[in-house]
């Protein structure tokens, strides 16, 4: 997913996304994902997914389609409105936010003696 808007002037700005085994969402300003604006533990501050028939007062970016849309009901009151890249992209992108947002992933390593340690940067589940 590649739009985020967030501006008081609720204007699309650029952002890309990982969604972390988790249940972090995370949001970034570039596209290497070096810069990382912010991020929501899906499980603790999600209340809501909105799909794109429930965000009929936002309007997608140039050359996007309203189906696109999609937004995220925190805790404390924020509501963070995305456009995936497609319909299809919206769809999937809901999924595994929900999933995250209702799911408790449990990681669990034993680790022996004289063994290599996993590498602590696991990729992320969805990006």
């Amino acid at each position: 997913m590649t739009y985020l808007v967030r501006t008081i002037l609720r204007r699309w700005k650029r952002n890309w996304f990982d969604l972390w085994s988790d249940g972090r969402l995370v949001f970034y300003n570039d596209q290497q994902r070096r810069d990382m604006e912010d991020d929501i533990h899906m499980r603790m501050d999600c209340i809501n997914i909105r799909s794109s028939a429930a965000c009929q007062e936002l309007n997608p970016p140039d050359g996007k389609t309203r189906d696109a849309l999609l937004q995220i009901v925190c805790r404390d009151g924020r509501v963070i409105s995305l456009c995936a890249d497609s319909a299809d992209d919206a769809l999937a992108w809901t999924m595994a936010l929900q999933d995250a947002r209702i799911n408790t992933v449990r990681v669990c390593c034993r680790l022996k003696k004289k063994k290599k340690k996993e590498n602590a940067d696991a990729s992320p589940g969805y990006s």
